[in-house]
């Protein structure tokens, strides 16, 4: 209205009404503008873009990251640290910095104050950056001599937080970290876990940052700026960061629901993240549950819940898609009214996993790239449901899938009480019994922890029944009697196999001695005197002898017969002592000559 481009009413209408729009008489200039859904839907899921920027100062050119901007500024880089001298607001704007919803983080010193007001921290979500104390339009969080400081600026102050903390003094090193999500900022100095500033402020919503001081001298390092989640609240801060639909009330701290409705944090959309809360249902229809990467359409609410379906005792992850529910994954497990389940969802990538009860294993891990990124918030579909303790962050567990149950000892122990006869054991121990065995039926029978503690109690109860008349025996000394008399049994017939086989071993040793004795003494008897056995002769070959025959055949020369005379007649004596020849001799000499 009045060429003001920001609508007067903004509303949204799920008729699915498609006509013309009629403008009443008597209105001028006005300018009715229709926007689908689907471009609702398409607006919430564009997001931020990712933004992680850190900065140690180990580079000293300060020109080529930041743009000075002041009177009295001066800022160099010393010992790897930033040295900023800041009179009047004076600051560091950094370069290509734009972010919507994230965390600020740095080091600062107070190394001097000029006044008693002096501070030094961040701008964020700033622009128009004008020389002067309150320039820029944007936050400011800053920290103190003694206090942290958020304010909001548009050349002009208007301080939203003042908190006194006592540890910040001048000298001192703290780490400041302001963090952003949707209009809730939140302040923490050091490692504390509760903010110490928690506000709400819509005015900007997306922007730059910079490095601001005030009447002070410090010393800045380590600046980390992400576009990352992080954000908690216990609904004692109120509810001004939500959009709901549906009836939706804080009360007690805690955020109550009321029939079909749902509720989304006012932040940009999500890609990454864990986020935890308590859920509890008044009624068993109730069936509250987180939205995951959700965004509104003309068919309700689309995107992923973890619900707690009471009414059926399962814990479901449930895609919702053009009005059509799909049921991802569910797990039995038994669930009261009134009381109140911490519940965790991780969400990252195409990869989702929900825990129970800040257990460190998952209930289950599903796989499903419907949805990148939406926004994430509450549903419950009747009844009343309460939130409370809910936090967003990037602490991923990236736990194991919890085994299934086993209750097979359990469900064998219930199974012998129940088949005792009350008679038979004293009123005491019986009804210790009794009591166990009740307790063992009372319980989730979808958590191993708690199937194990039953079964170990009941097993202690059945230990000690007292038959009538044992003399005060319990059934454990009993069967611990038993036992060691089966143990002493066992032990003697162990015995007596150990002697059985130590008398065969023996016997082994006794004749593996007695073939070593007869070997010695066949080793000292003296042998008998070896003689070569008396050579053969060969005999002359074919060829030899008829060679032999043919000479003697041959007729003597006259000279030999001769000769042959001549020793007859000299040696004739001899010649008659001699013997006569061996056949095998003559052939000798016969072969000499």
């Amino acid at each position: 209205m009045d060429n003001d481009p920001k609508p007067a009413i903004n509303v949204y209408d799920r008729s699915g009404f498609s006509g013309d729009v009629t403008v009443l008489k008597g209105a001028e200039d006005v300018v009715v503008a229709p926007e689908s859904y689907e471009a609702v839907q398409a607006e919430a899921g564009e997001g931020q873009k990712d933004v992680d920027y850190t900065d140690d100062f180990s580079d000293t050119d300060l020109d080529n990251r930041y743009e000075k901007m002041g009177k009295d500024i001066t800022a160099n880089v010393t010992d790897g640290a930033l040295k900023l001298h800041a009179r009047s607001g004076d600051k560091l704007i950094m370069r290509d910095m734009r972010m919507a919803d994230g965390i600020y983080e740095a080091d600062i010193t107070l190394d001097n104050l000029y006044d008693n007001n002096g501070n030094a921290g961040f701008t964020f979500r700033s622009a128009n950056y004008l020389v002067g104390s309150d320039g820029p339009d944007g936050y400011y969080a800053g920290i103190g001599n003694g206090y942290v400081q958020v304010g909001r600026m548009n050349n002009n102050w208007k301080e939203l937080a003042n908190v006194k903390v006592p540890e910040l003094k001048k000298g001192t090193t703290h780490r400041l970290r302001v963090a952003v999500f949707g209009s809730r900022i939140q302040v923490y100095v050091d490692d504390v876990k509760t903010p110490y500033v928690d506000i709400v402020d819509s005015t900007y919503t997306e922007g730059g940052a910079s490095i601001r001081g005030f009447q002070s001298d410090s010393t800045i390092d380590n600046i980390r700026i992400a576009s990352i989640p992080n954000y908690s609240s216990d609904f004692a801060h109120g509810t001004g960061e939500w959009d709901v639909n549906g009836i939706w009330k804080n009360e007690e701290g805690s955020y109550q629901a009321n029939g079909k409705s749902s509720a989304f944090i006012d932040a940009n959309a999500l890609k990454d993240f864990r986020i935890s809360a308590d859920l509890l249902a008044e009624e068993e229809d109730s069936c509250p549950a987180l939205a995951l990467r959700a965004s509104e359409s003309a068919d309700g609410v689309d995107g992923y819940r973890v619900v707690l379906n009471v009414k059926e005792d399962k814990i479901q992850l449930i895609k919702s898609q053009k009005g059509a529910d799909t049921v991802l994954a569910e797990r039995a497990w038994k669930l009261e009214t009134g009381t109140a389940y911490p519940v965790s969802a991780e969400v990252r990538g195409s990869s989702l996993r929900v825990y129970l009860n800040n257990a460190p294993k998952a209930m289950f891990a599903v796989t499903d790239d419907t949805f990148e990124k939406g926004k994430v918030g509450f549903c419950s579909q009747a009844g009343t449901s309460v939130f409370d303790n809910l936090s967003i962050n990037t602490r991923f567990v990236d736990g194991e899938v919890l085994e299934q149950a086993d209750k097979a000892k359990l469900d064998n122990l219930i199974s012998q009480a129940e088949k005792l006869e009350k008679d038979k054991y004293t009123e005491k121990s019986y009804a210790r019994v009794e009591t166990a065995l009740a307790a063992a039926k009372e319980i989730n029978p979808y958590d191993q922890a708690e199937i194990d503690k039953a079964a170990a109690g009941l097993q202690e109860a059945l230990d000690l029944l007292i038959e009538n008349g044992s003399g005060g025996i319990t059934q454990e000394e009993t069967r611990r009697g038993n036992q060691k008399a089966e143990a002493a049994q066992k032990a003697a017939e162990d015995a007596k196999a150990l002697a059985e086989q130590a008398k065969k071993d023996a016997e082994k040793l006794a004749e593996e001695a007695r073939v070593l004795k007869d070997a010695a003494e066949a080793a000292q008897k003296k042998p008998k005197r070896w003689r070569m056995p008396p050579k053969k002769r060969k005999r002359p070959q074919k060829k030899q002898q008829k060679r032999r025959q043919k000479r003697q055949q041959r007729p003597r020369s006259r000279l030999r017969q001769l000769r042959g005379q001549l020793i007859q007649q000299k040696q004739p004596k001899r010649q008659r002592r001699r013997r006569q020849p061996n056949p095998w001799q003559r052939q000798s000499r016969l072969r000499r000559s």
